[in-house]
């Protein structure tokens, strides 16, 4: 049923009130009378035209057909509608020198040979499967490193040789506008000559605005513009109406690049997001390495955003059928029928989406090409300072009373014991007083602090001492200033960059370029600000001296380093103060990745999660002497063994240090993702996963695989 006009709707609601008077108000029903005619003759109004202009954009979706196509109102390409896509190859052009993809007849990409070869052979695959995508468009969820930009710069410029393209939106964060322009530019140009790139970030909002509609009003198909703006911008209620298209037009394409800045489907940057899209002629292309960050409801909010909410339903009927079912499966203490229920959710979850998500992993597509990480926790005492302080601050809590108090007051309180197990300075009220304090005190005094400062320092000292670069991360900025004073304090010879949130995009440039060719030992950076979009591979060597709340956050800035271009060997180290709230944290990260991977591999429902509910909750009732529960308990399972324990006797023989685990060996993986085909394993492959079960000895089969990508153990 249609909903009612606004006439309807007030005749309806004005003779629900003149029902409440008495035959004495006569004039006032002649009154609401005259003022229903007048509506009548407003909404009498002759509808507005439809454009005839050949840009104009409708969907075509066929019942039962999960593969439609965007298509323009030329009857020649309704043949597309009818190509199963899995027969669709590119086919070469020697004439032109380029190579065509056709479906139903109707030549959709056209690619120049020097970038169909420069396309690796899964990355030609997603360009293919972004034409094919759903009737919206669709996440390009592939692992971190993978040359997501790359792909989708291929794929919009394959679309604009065959002039199916003319206006497009890039949304991404500001630390990567830069590298979007520059690709844009490199490669866009080989696919149409006359493409015009135009940046929109920063200065005044009528120039922002100017340089928008200039872009509508010049351009075309053979003169197509892309536009390249930030999340700040497009998100931001003040500055997003730059972006919404002039009447009778829509966006070709919007891409959304780290997509899931759009998990929270309450937030601005989700409804600024839908607002500019909203158009049906709009393609969406989400892109993003960790589409499921902590709960299923962030899964829901992405993929209502890349499908315009035709997959999923509503949020409530989703988390009825599939969320609220998986979550429960994955109980340690779930019930037969429970665990049978999520099974069939998972599996019916997979197969909803897997023509909307195509995501694959690193270990599948690159595994010859990338040399090997390993990742290893490292497991710190605190210091005696750290130690007194810590007991003082948690006698004046209680478990029960922090719960009672609220979830707010539980966060800051569980925030002051993080930034203790960093260092006591960080308990001061902000960066200024910290970096006051900082003046005042030596190297001894600030060692003498911190137990993770002092193992910092002379990781980072061997690692130069071998010849290896090195990124430092740290959520806290107050951090990095103590450890830059640190460094600089203990040499004064050592190289040292810094990269955090008040940069300028250009200082971001400088300080990755030039760290890039080798000009620094060491690079510090925030989690927020170097965490997305950098490529940082002349490092080999990792430091994650704090830990986070969301693993993907975590999984982000592991991979600035190790992605394509890495020709190192990459060791990662995660810094945990043994029997603090960090303890808990990563407890915590094993849960959340869990529930990503029951979703993102096939078959994952079979295992169950590690920790149970019960255990998750004990956040408060430890205090920290220096023993590692949960390093027992992981010699007890049998996991997180490390076998290869004398090329880390740096770290290992540190006085400070309690013990070292094995982060990548904690899931077992079933292999096969549950959005990608992936191809059988390579011999080379094969020959590297068997020699890794003999070392840590278990059987190897192609299906299994001890690496971080999988599903947790019993």
């Amino acid at each position: 049923m249609s909903p009612p006009t606004r006439t309807e709707f007030l005749r309806s609601r004005f003779y629900r009130c003149a029902l409440a008077f008495d035959k004495r108000n006569d004039e006032r029903l002649k009154n609401i009378r005259e003022f229903l005619e007048k509506a009548d003759q407003k909404n009498k109004r002759s509808p507005r035209p439809v454009s005839k202009k050949k840009y104009t954009s409708t969907w075509k979706i066929p019942d039962g057909d999960d593969r439609a196509y965007k298509v323009r109102n030329s009857k020649e390409d309704q043949g597309i509608l009818s190509v199963n896509k899995e027969e669709a190859d590119w086919v070469y052009d020697e004439s032109k020198d380029e190579y065509a993809l056709s479906l139903g007849g109707i030549t959709v990409m056209k690619i120049p040979s020097s970038i169909h070869l420069r396309l690796k052979s899964f990355q030609r695959d997603a360009v293919k499967w972004i034409a094919t995508a759903g009737p919206t468009g669709g996440i390009l969820a592939d692992d971190m490193g993978m040359g997501k930009t790359f792909m989708s710069i291929a794929a919009i410029g394959a679309r604009m040789r065959v002039q199916r393209i003319r206006m497009v939106l890039v949304v991404a964060p500001v630390s990567v506008l830069g590298g979007w322009t520059e690709e844009c530019n490199k490669f866009l140009s080989k696919f149409v000559k006359k493409v015009r790139i135009v940046k929109v970030h920063g200065g005044e909002q009528k120039k922002r605005q100017k340089a928008v509609r200039n872009a509508w009003k010049k351009s075309s198909y053979d003169q197509p513009h892309v536009i390249i703006s930030s999340w700040g911008l497009v998100a931001s209620a003040r500055t997003m109406k730059t972006f919404l298209p002039p009447s009778g037009h829509s966006w070709d394409y919007v891409i959304l690049d780290e997509a899931h800045e759009v998990k929270n489907h309450k937030s601005n940057r989700s409804k600024c997001c839908r607002r500019i899209c909203h158009k049906p002629g709009t393609s969406r292309l989400l892109l993003t390495g960790t589409p499921f960050q902590n709960n299923t409801d962030e899964l829901w909010s992405i993929v209502h955003m890349a499908t315009a909410g035709h997959v999923l339903g509503k949020l409530k009927e989703f988390n009825l059928k599939w969320g609220k079912p998986i979550r429960e499966a994955r109980c340690r203490n779930a019930s037969s029928m429970a665990r049978k229920k999520g099974s069939k959710a998972n599996e019916e979850l997979q197969g909803t989406l897997k023509p909307y998500v195509l995501r694959r992993l690193k270990i599948d597509f690159l595994s010859d090409e990338l040399p090997p990480k390993r990742e290893i926790c490292v497991w710190v005492k605190p210091s005696h300072q750290q130690k007194q302080m810590y007991k003082e601050e948690m006698a004046g809590y209680l478990a029960k009373d922090i719960c009672r108090w609220g979830a707010l007051h539980a966060f800051q309180v569980m925030t002051k014991f993080r930034s203790l197990c960093g260092h006591p300075l960080l308990l001061l009220k902000g960066d200024a007083d910290i970096r006051s304090a900082l003046d005042q005190t030596d190297l001894k005094s600030l060692l003498k602090g911190s137990s993770k400062l002092e193992l910092v320092l002379h990781m980072i000292k061997g690692f130069r001492a071998d010849g290896h670069k090195t990124l430092l991360f740290s959520q806290r900025t107050g951090t990095l200033d103590i450890i830059q004073r640190a460094l600089m304090l203990q040499d004064n010879n050592m190289s040292i960059f810094r990269l955090d949130g008040s940069f300028t995009e250009r200082c971001r440039k400088d300080t990755v370029d030039y760290f890039q060719q080798g000009m620094s030992d060491v690079l510090l950076l925030s989690t927020g600000a170097g965490g997305v979009g950098l490529t940082l591979t002349r490092a080999s060597r990792v430091i994650l001296f704090d830990p986070s709340w969301n693993p993907s956050e975590d999984a982000q800035v592991v991979d600035r380093a190790y992605r394509i271009g890495q020709t190192k060997e990459v060791f990662v180290y995660r810094l945990f103060m043994a029997g603090s709230v960090e303890e808990k944290m990563y407890e915590r990260q094993v849960d959340k990745s869990g529930i990503e991977k029951t979703i993102f591999t096939e078959g994952s429902m079979d295992e169950m999660r590690f920790f149970d509910r019960h255990e998750m909750c004990k956040v408060f009732d430890i205090l920290p002497d220096g023993n590692c529960e949960l390093l027992k308990r992981f010699k007890t399972e049998g996991v997180a063994q490390v076998t290869d324990a004398h090329r880390h006797d740096l770290v290992r023989a540190h006085s400070s240090v309690v013990g070292i685990s094995n982060h990548s060996t904690i899931y077992r993986q079933k292999r096969k993702s549950a959005f990608a085909d992936a191809p059988s394993i390579s011999a080379k492959r094969l020959k590297q996963t068997t020699e890794t079960a003999e070392a840590d000895g278990t059987e190897a089969t192609p299906a299994v695989v001890s690496d971080i990508e999988g599903s947790p153990t019993e």
